[in-house]
């Protein structure tokens, strides 16, 4: 956890952030900043733990069943193929956590490890793959489909259609299928509550004068780009 001599030097420069961009904020005193700055330390230590690498390879080794799950039925080439995206992109899961040290969280597998038997991991992990589908593609009606993806869709099929030169009703459905996929790897690799943790540091003025800030925003971008890539591969195996 954060040392008391950290806690010093914490403050001590995000004062000095704060006397910079005070003149920026009519809003609210320096004072009233730093307590606010103070106050969300002190929570993020109440809600996350720090990183390890211990917890990290825990992390991987269960959500390895979700991954498992989809690749059950590939080829070996297609099996070789995305175990190579998926080491890029563990890479840089791993970077996002070490570099905001947060404990890595696990979507699921509740209660879960490495002594859970074969059967509790595949029962979880296709809990985990069904109820995301049933909730944000097949138990939702044409409309609601629509307002939660059009945008998407259309802009990501129209390339594919173009740059890859396939069918556009084909592209369409490629398109929506890896959407999907895509919404279930951001909540299995960052559950909620350390994502809107991540979005709250891009954010935060005083984050960013006191913090490698573009290191973190290469780093989520590099995620989300790799997400979508791996789900187009996933879309194809389901």
């Amino acid at each position: 956890m954060i040392s008391f001599n950290d806690q010093l030097e914490f403050s001590s420069r995000a004062h000095e952030a704060l006397q910079r961009i005070k003149s920026k904020n009519n809003e609210k005193t320096t004072s009233e900043l730093l307590h606010e700055t103070r106050m969300n330390l002190d929570y993020s230590r109440m809600v996350f733990e720090e990183y390890s690498d211990e917890k990290f390879s825990k992390k991987i080794e269960l959500d390895s069943n979700v991954y498992n799950q989809f690749l059950k039925s590939a080829s070996e080439d297609t099996s070789q193929y995305v175990q190579e995206i998926l080491s890029s992109y563990l890479g840089t899961i791993r970077a996002i956590y070490e570099h905001i040290n947060i404990e890595p969280k696990i979507y699921g597998f509740v209660k879960m490890d490495k002594h859970s038997s074969n059967n509790e991991l595949l029962n979880e992990s296709r809990r985990i793959i069904f109820e995301h589908l049933d909730k944000h593609y097949y138990n939702l009606s044409s409309d609601e489909r629509q307002k939660k993806y059009k945008s998407f869709v259309v802009g990501i099929s129209h390339d594919i259609t173009i740059n890859e030169n396939i069918d556009i009703d084909e592209s369409v459905e490629h398109t929506y299928k890896s959407a999907v996929i895509t919404k279930l790897l951001e909540n299995i690799n960052f559950p909620f509550t350390v994502k809107s943790k991540i979005e709250e540091l891009l954010e935060s003025q005083i984050y960013k004068e006191v913090f490698d800030v573009d290191t973190l925003e290469k780093l989520w971008e590099d995620f989300h780009e790799q997400t979508f890539s791996l789900s187009r591969v996933l879309s194809l195996l389901c």
